[in-house]
């Protein structure tokens, strides 16, 4: 009788070892599986991020030509990513600090300045238009010419 109970011991723990190894390959394959499932996407993120998006003014756009020489859908590019990655003056440090300080208390509207691809790109800080761009060479000098 307890050799019995024994053998089925042993059984059901090789059993179990064999389920475990097939469950393991099995695991295994799947990784390698070329199918990609991507992840489900978030709306109520992306509808805040729509209504997050800069909109780009004449005057900035005909100063992204002119002092920047951009044209086209690269001005949007440009300034959507001067819009999340810019540098504000918080982030920033000495010289460049002060100059987008300043340039913030130069407009009447609450302005956000941002630094971004050599080039200093001013926001109203509650519709996010874009007013207008600043070419800044490594001088810390700021180049436009008088319009």
């Amino acid at each position: 009788m307890n050799n019995i109970i024994w053998m089925l011991i042993i059984l059901a723990v090789l059993v179990v070892f064999i389920i475990l190894i097939i469950a393991a390959i099995k695991s295994k394959s799947e990784e390698k599986s070329e199918k990609y499932n991507p992840p489900a996407r978030n709306i109520q993120l992306e509808q805040q991020q729509i209504e997050n998006v800069p909109i780009m003014t004449n005057h900035a756009s005909q100063r992204m030509t002119e002092r920047l020489g951009v044209v086209g859908y690269r001005q949007t590019e440009l300034m959507n990513n001067a819009f999340m990655y810019g540098k504000t003056f918080d982030r920033a440090m000495g010289d460049l600090r002060v100059k987008l300080e300043s340039v913030e208390k130069n407009y009447d509207v609450e302005t956000v300045a941002k630094f971004y691809g050599n080039s200093i790109y001013i926001f109203t800080a509650e519709d996010n238009i874009l007013k207008t761009v600043y070419s800044f060479d490594n001088n810390n000098v700021y180049h436009w010419k008088n319009t």
